[in-house]
């Protein structure tokens, strides 16, 4: 994968975490075009990365645990 697809594919995740609209697991990885264990890697890579991603039951959606800004030197 090129580095500008993998950008692009963490500006996507990052919008759907910062809006809580992934849905669960399988929803999430259909909509990124990933398999459930690739988006299990994918979410597991970003929080080694500093981002405090969580998943929430009762929203049933991946969401921020603290406010997240792109482009910052650490994902926090």
């Amino acid at each position: 994968m090129s580095l500008n697809n993998k950008i692009e594919r963490i500006k996507r995740m990052h919008d759907l975490i910062r809006y809580k609209r992934t849905g669960k697991p399988d929803q999430f990885a259909r909509k990124m075009g990933l398999s459930v264990r690739a988006l299990y890697k994918e979410i597991k890579e970003l929080k080694n990365l500093g981002a405090p991603i969580a998943y929430c039951n009762y929203r049933e959606s991946y969401e921020y645990i603290n406010p997240v800004a792109l482009g910052s030197p650490k994902i926090s």
